[in-house]
């Protein structure tokens, strides 16, 4: 998936509305993976097309094995 630029019709997923928000995601995250789910796409390191800063950036991330009582 092409992360950049939100404008650019050839980009598939823009950013994040802001660096709080990518936080909270990223708190998410790390709660799916202490609470045991398996991540099979690890979207926190995304290609960034345009060269722009990660600050606001996150790609797809997927996990596997999620259970209804997980966070």
């Amino acid at each position: 998936m092409k992360v950049g630029y939100g404008l650019d019709e050839s980009i598939q997923m823009g950013p994040i509305r802001d660096i709080e928000k990518k936080k909270n995601i990223l708190r998410y995250i790390e709660s799916g993976i202490g609470e045991g789910a398996k991540m099979v796409l690890d979207g926190r390191k995304p290609d960034i097309i345009g060269g722009y800063p990660d600050d606001c950036f996150l790609g797809p991330t997927i996990f596997e094995n999620v259970t209804p009582n997980m966070k």
